[in-house]
Protein backbone atom coordinates (compact mmCIF):
# COMPACT_ATOMS: atom_id res chain seq x y z
CA UNK A 1 0.00 0.00 0.00
CA UNK A 2 2.90 2.35 0.77
CA UNK A 3 4.39 1.76 -2.66
CA UNK A 4 1.11 2.38 -4.47
CA UNK A 5 0.49 5.54 -2.38
CA UNK A 6 3.96 6.79 -3.30
CA UNK A 7 3.22 6.16 -6.99
CA UNK A 8 -0.05 8.08 -6.69
CA UNK A 9 1.76 10.95 -4.95
CA UNK A 10 4.39 11.10 -7.68
CA UNK A 11 2.01 10.70 -10.61
CA UNK A 12 -0.26 13.49 -9.33
CA UNK A 13 2.65 15.84 -8.65
CA UNK A 14 2.26 15.68 -4.88
CA UNK A 15 -1.51 15.94 -4.64
CA UNK A 16 -2.38 15.20 -1.02
CA UNK A 17 -6.05 14.89 -1.96
CA UNK A 18 -5.34 12.21 -4.56
CA UNK A 19 -2.90 10.38 -2.27
CA UNK A 20 -5.33 10.33 0.66
CA UNK A 21 -8.14 9.28 -1.67
CA UNK A 22 -5.99 6.40 -2.89
CA UNK A 23 -5.13 5.33 0.66
CA UNK A 24 -8.76 5.39 1.75
CA UNK A 25 -9.93 3.45 -1.29
CA UNK A 26 -7.12 0.92 -1.05
CA UNK A 27 -7.75 0.43 2.67
CA UNK A 28 -11.46 -0.12 2.11
CA UNK A 29 -11.06 -2.74 -0.59
CA UNK A 30 -10.90 -5.59 1.90
CA UNK A 31 -11.65 -4.34 5.38
CA UNK A 32 -12.20 -7.92 6.47
CA UNK A 33 -15.22 -9.09 8.34
CA UNK A 34 -15.43 -10.40 11.80
CA UNK A 35 -18.24 -11.44 14.05
CA UNK A 36 -18.88 -9.01 16.87
CA UNK A 37 -17.72 -10.12 20.27
CA UNK A 38 -20.53 -10.17 22.84
CA UNK A 39 -19.50 -6.88 24.45
CA UNK A 40 -19.43 -5.18 21.03
CA UNK A 41 -22.81 -6.67 20.18
CA UNK A 42 -24.48 -5.56 23.44
CA UNK A 43 -22.87 -2.14 23.78
CA UNK A 44 -23.28 -1.43 20.08
CA UNK A 45 -26.97 -2.30 20.16
CA UNK A 46 -27.64 -0.17 23.20
CA UNK A 47 -25.72 2.81 21.84
CA UNK A 48 -27.11 2.60 18.31
CA UNK A 49 -30.68 2.43 19.57
CA UNK A 50 -30.11 5.16 22.16
CA UNK A 51 -31.21 3.04 25.11
CA UNK A 52 -30.44 4.05 28.67
CA UNK A 53 -28.77 1.49 30.92
CA UNK A 54 -27.11 1.16 34.26
CA UNK A 55 -24.96 -1.71 32.94
CA UNK A 56 -26.07 -3.81 35.87
CA UNK A 57 -26.45 -7.49 36.62
CA UNK A 58 -28.94 -8.33 33.84
CA UNK A 59 -26.57 -7.07 31.14
CA UNK A 60 -23.67 -8.84 32.82
CA UNK A 61 -25.71 -12.05 32.73
CA UNK A 62 -26.27 -11.68 28.99
CA UNK A 63 -22.54 -11.14 28.48
CA UNK A 64 -21.71 -14.25 30.46
CA UNK A 65 -24.28 -16.33 28.56
CA UNK A 66 -22.71 -15.18 25.31
CA UNK A 67 -19.33 -16.34 26.56
CA UNK A 68 -17.63 -13.08 27.49
CA UNK A 69 -18.16 -12.34 31.19
CA UNK A 70 -17.18 -8.80 32.12
CA UNK A 71 -13.70 -8.78 33.65
CA UNK A 72 -13.89 -12.55 33.86
CA UNK A 73 -11.76 -13.84 31.00
CA UNK A 74 -9.64 -16.60 32.52
CA UNK A 75 -6.38 -15.83 30.68
CA UNK A 76 -4.47 -12.55 30.33
CA UNK A 77 -4.53 -12.64 26.52
CA UNK A 78 -8.20 -11.63 26.41
CA UNK A 79 -11.13 -12.97 24.40
CA UNK A 80 -10.37 -14.48 20.99
CA UNK A 81 -10.58 -12.27 17.92
CA UNK A 82 -11.37 -15.29 15.74
CA UNK A 83 -15.01 -15.12 14.59
CA UNK A 84 -15.48 -18.88 14.69
CA UNK A 85 -15.25 -18.76 18.49
CA UNK A 86 -18.30 -16.49 18.76
CA UNK A 87 -20.58 -17.83 16.02
CA UNK A 88 -21.45 -21.07 17.81
CA UNK A 89 -23.50 -19.44 20.57
CA UNK A 90 -26.30 -17.47 18.89
CA UNK A 91 -29.31 -18.16 21.12
CA UNK A 92 -28.23 -15.76 23.92
CA UNK A 93 -27.73 -13.03 21.29
CA UNK A 94 -31.21 -13.56 19.91
CA UNK A 95 -32.67 -13.54 23.42
CA UNK A 96 -30.83 -10.31 24.20
CA UNK A 97 -32.11 -8.67 20.99
CA UNK A 98 -35.70 -9.55 21.84
CA UNK A 99 -35.38 -8.61 25.51
CA UNK A 100 -33.83 -5.24 24.63
CA UNK A 101 -36.49 -4.44 22.03
CA UNK A 102 -39.28 -5.32 24.47
CA UNK A 103 -37.77 -3.53 27.48
CA UNK A 104 -37.37 -6.74 29.46
CA UNK A 105 -33.89 -6.03 30.81
CA UNK A 106 -33.96 -4.52 34.29
CA UNK A 107 -31.93 -1.32 34.42
CA UNK A 108 -32.09 -0.81 30.65
CA UNK A 109 -34.77 1.26 28.95
CA UNK A 110 -35.38 1.59 25.20
CA UNK A 111 -37.81 4.23 23.95
CA UNK A 112 -39.16 2.30 20.96
CA UNK A 113 -41.51 5.10 19.93
CA UNK A 114 -38.61 7.55 19.62
CA UNK A 115 -37.00 5.39 16.94
CA UNK A 116 -39.89 5.54 14.51
CA UNK A 117 -42.05 8.51 13.66
CA UNK A 118 -43.66 7.79 10.33
CA UNK A 119 -47.14 6.91 9.22
CA UNK A 120 -46.26 3.52 7.76
CA UNK A 121 -44.74 0.26 8.88
CA UNK A 122 -42.61 0.25 5.72
CA UNK A 123 -41.07 3.64 6.57
CA UNK A 124 -40.43 2.48 10.13
CA UNK A 125 -38.70 -0.66 8.84
CA UNK A 126 -36.58 1.42 6.44
CA UNK A 127 -35.56 3.78 9.24
CA UNK A 128 -34.63 0.91 11.56
CA UNK A 129 -32.67 -0.95 8.89
CA UNK A 130 -30.74 2.22 8.05
CA UNK A 131 -30.01 2.73 11.73
CA UNK A 132 -28.92 -0.83 12.51
CA UNK A 133 -27.56 -2.08 9.19
CA UNK A 134 -26.42 1.15 7.59
CA UNK A 135 -28.73 0.75 4.58
CA UNK A 136 -32.29 0.00 3.62
CA UNK A 137 -33.16 -3.52 2.62
CA UNK A 138 -34.43 -4.14 -0.89
CA UNK A 139 -38.13 -3.33 -1.08
CA UNK A 140 -39.12 -6.91 -1.87
CA UNK A 141 -37.09 -8.30 1.07
CA UNK A 142 -38.49 -5.66 3.41
CA UNK A 143 -42.06 -6.37 2.34
CA UNK A 144 -41.58 -10.13 2.76
CA UNK A 145 -40.23 -9.62 6.27
CA UNK A 146 -43.12 -7.34 7.21
CA UNK A 147 -45.58 -9.92 5.84
CA UNK A 148 -43.87 -12.67 7.85
CA UNK A 149 -44.12 -10.60 11.03
CA UNK A 150 -47.79 -9.92 10.36
CA UNK A 151 -48.45 -13.60 9.62
CA UNK A 152 -46.65 -14.45 12.86
CA UNK A 153 -49.10 -12.44 14.91
CA UNK A 154 -47.53 -8.97 15.04
CA UNK A 155 -50.71 -6.99 14.56
CA UNK A 156 -50.13 -3.74 16.42
CA UNK A 157 -47.52 -1.17 15.46
CA UNK A 158 -45.50 -1.40 18.68
CA UNK A 159 -45.15 -5.19 18.48
CA UNK A 160 -44.15 -4.89 14.82
CA UNK A 161 -41.49 -2.32 15.73
CA UNK A 162 -40.14 -4.38 18.64
CA UNK A 163 -39.87 -7.51 16.49
CA UNK A 164 -38.25 -5.54 13.67
CA UNK A 165 -35.61 -4.21 16.06
CA UNK A 166 -34.98 -7.67 17.50
CA UNK A 167 -34.79 -9.26 14.04
CA UNK A 168 -32.37 -6.67 12.71
CA UNK A 169 -30.13 -6.92 15.79
CA UNK A 170 -30.12 -10.71 15.48
CA UNK A 171 -29.43 -10.62 11.74
CA UNK A 172 -26.05 -11.41 10.21
CA UNK A 173 -26.05 -7.88 8.77
CA UNK A 174 -25.80 -6.43 12.27
CA UNK A 175 -23.69 -9.11 13.93
CA UNK A 176 -20.85 -9.00 11.41
CA UNK A 177 -18.63 -5.93 11.21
Amino acid sequence: MVESAAQTFLSTRGSIRATLGHLLEAGLQDPGTKFKRPVDFIVGGIRTLGADTDGGEPLQTFLARMGQPAFGWPTPDGPPADSSYWTSNLMPRWRFALALSQNQIDGTQLEVGALVDSDSVESDFDRLSELLLGARLETQVRDELIAALSDGGATDRRTMTELTIAGLLASPGYQWM
